[in-house]
């Protein structure tokens, strides 16, 4: 799909899977709406909590119909790549259900996430980098507004290389630029369980590098990497993730992600149905009805 519907506001269905204490923010967050993994949420239904009193509330609860047909979300299924990496499937894993509106702009704005300056104005954008590298916004050059991003590389290699991690939808096409000003090279790299994709400036002024790509996750990261020199240095500027598969004007404003819901999960499927494809935790029986419940979701 190279589009989302252009009525509707994209829906992310995500969890955290890290080992340890739940990582409510991050780019550790995986989708639970996945095509790559066959695995898709068919409905979803979010019942708000209720305060009785000052000091008494009701948990509300989110139940999502997933099929899947790989049982990726078995916690009996070892080969399932959400058991490995560090990744574990056990209650209480933090998790939310999100939504993006409308399905235009720039998806790096600060209604997405406070840390995201595109244009790195006030900010190093959202963008983190680890091995020494160092982040600063300057006035010394710039594409849009009065800043850019100077990135001064700890090393060439790629624990040093910074990175942006910003919210997508698994089976959605995505067009992500960025202007750069290399003194040597750089290129942008999209992370994912597909490969790579980069592109490459040697250019002594601002270049655009656009990457177009099928997302695969809840959270995309895309890396810059400098190269050309044992301590790269280098401008960013102007970064833009938009829907499609060509980079438009950029622009700093774009869709708001609105929480839909926060909490944790509170049970997997304990068994499947319809030849592994319809897990089936829990059934609750009534005297008329019963009625399943395939992934149950609390807080």
């Amino acid at each position: 799909m190279t589009s989302p519907n252009p009525n509707w506001p994209v829906v992310l269905f995500e969890a955290d899977l890290t080992t340890g204490p739940p990582n409510v923010v991050g780019a550790s967050r995986v989708s639970l709406n996945a095509p790559a993994r066959r695995n898709a949420v068919r409905q979803a239904d979010i019942r708000r909590g209720r305060q009785y009193e000052l000091d008494q509330t009701q948990a509300g609860t989110a139940t999502l119909n997933i099929t899947d047909p790989l049982e990726v979300l078995n916690p009996g299924n070892g080969s399932s790549p959400l058991m490995t990496g560090g990744n574990t499937l056990k209650a209480y894993r933090a998790a939310r259900v999100a939504a993006l509106w409308p399905n235009s702009g720039n998806i790096v704005n600060n209604k997405v996430s406070p840390s995201f300056d595109p244009s790195f104005e006030g900010s190093t954008g959202g963008v983190t980098a680890a091995g020494g590298t160092t982040l600063a916004s300057s006035t010394s050059q710039h594409f849009d507004g009065t800043h850019a991003l100077l990135v001064t590389q700890g090393s060439a290699g790629s624990g040093a290389w910074p990175s942006l991690a910003v919210p997508t939808a698994p089976g959605l096409q995505y067009t992500f630029s960025v202007y750069a000003r290399p003194n040597t090279s750089v290129s942008v790299q999209v992370q994912s369980t597909v490969g790579n994709s980069a592109v490459d400036s040697t250019a002594l002024s601002f270049t655009r590098l656009t990457v177009t790509f099928t997302a695969v996750e809840a959270t995309t990261k895309f890396t810059f990497a400098g190269t050309g020199t044992s301590t790269p240095t280098y401008f960013l500027d102007a970064a833009q993730l938009e829907y499609g598969s060509a980079a438009t004007v950029f622009t700093t404003t774009g869709p708001t992600l609105y929480q839909l819901w926060n909490g944790y999960i509170e049970r997997y499927p304990l068994q499947y149905d319809m030849n592994g494809a319809r897990g089936v935790p829990v059934v609750h029986r009534h005297p008329e009805r019963v009625h399943a419940i395939p992934l149950c979701l609390v807080g």
